[in-house]
């Protein structure tokens, strides 16, 4: 049988393993002036959030990060999806997130500590590839398959660091038979 539409553009790998495709990175809005505020160690500071709070959340976040990237079923969702490999994704896909971008927020201190903008982001990698793929595809199972491993790592993870409500369900599929994309 022939392999899902949305591993077109994967490299074959010893063991029947399909590697995704090496993304072009495409640029996101820059922040403005207001907003690029130079704070050095307070940059990780919130309004309302101790110091030394915030600073656990930013280990606790890198962990969760780390477990999600390191799992076998990470690496599609690793880097944006090009316009080579789903040329109508970012249409269908308003915001676009993977994991090397939470990364790079998390090493810019972007998230300030928030357990809430930390976990939406993650949680929004795989709800796009769970709107954008076809249900029952493999992309959309592993999709699947990598949020549950999220949210089973959220709660012990978290623990009383955070008042936050749980992130919004997943929204059901756009639509069938579009592939390529994540």
């Amino acid at each position: 049988a022939p392999a899902p539409a949305p591993e077109k553009g994967g490299k074959e790998e010893k063991g029947g393993e399909k590697k995704a495709a090496s993304p072009v990175l495409h640029k996101q809005a820059s922040k403005s002036a207001s907003q690029e505020v130079e704070h050095d160690e307070l940059m990780l500071h919130t309004d309302d959030v101790p110091l030394p709070v915030v600073k656990k959340r930013q280990e606790v976040m890198m962990k969760v990060w780390k477990d999600i990237n390191g799992h076998d079923k990470a690496e599609p969702f690793k880097k944006p999806v090009t316009k080579r490999e789903a040329p109508d994704y970012h249409t269908v896909i308003k915001k676009p997130m993977c994991l090397n971008d939470v990364k790079k927020k998390l090493d810019k201190n972007e998230y300030e500590g928030s357990l809430k903008e930390f976990s939406a982001d993650m949680h929004l990698i795989f709800a796009n590839a769970m709107i954008y793929n076809q249900k029952g595809s493999e992309i959309w199972a592993w999709a699947k398959e990598l949020k549950e491993v999220l949210r089973g790592e959220e709660k012990p993870a978290y623990g009383d660091l955070t008042p936050d409500a749980p992130p919004p369900p997943t929204p059901k599929p756009a639509g069938g038979g579009r592939g390529g994309g994540r």
